[in-house]
């Protein structure tokens, strides 16, 4: 089965985390006083990205994200498939191109 929209994830259950990305290049563009630092990460209601986002491609979801608690653009986006084992999804094994359809 394809998995290509955030409607058709809501509806097999996939659940979606976020996670400030402060690392290499990217803290610095981000973050102008390099003494703070971001770790939020916070976990997005599917079913309200469904009525804001319609039928948005799952691999641009990322590109429309910004946190808000340092307002960066730079963010990391975890889909977390039911009926994986816990220990894939922790280690960020989890690739929405290995829900897609070869052909």
């Amino acid at each position: 089965m394809s998995i290509r929209t955030l409607q058709e994830a809501w509806q097999l259950g996939w659940r979606v985390r976020v996670k400030c990305d402060t690392r290499g290049e990217h803290w610095r563009a981000a973050h102008r006083d390099r003494a703070v630092s971001c770790h939020s990460t916070h976990e997005l209601d599917m079913k309200a990205l469904v009525w804001t986002r319609g039928a948005l491609p799952i691999n641009e979801l990322k590109d429309r994200l910004k946190c808000p608690a340092c307002e960066s653009r730079h963010v990391l986006v975890f889909f977390e498939v039911p009926n994986e084992p816990a220990s894939v999804a922790a280690e960020g094994k989890i690739d929405i191109e290995d829900y897609r359809e070869e052909g």
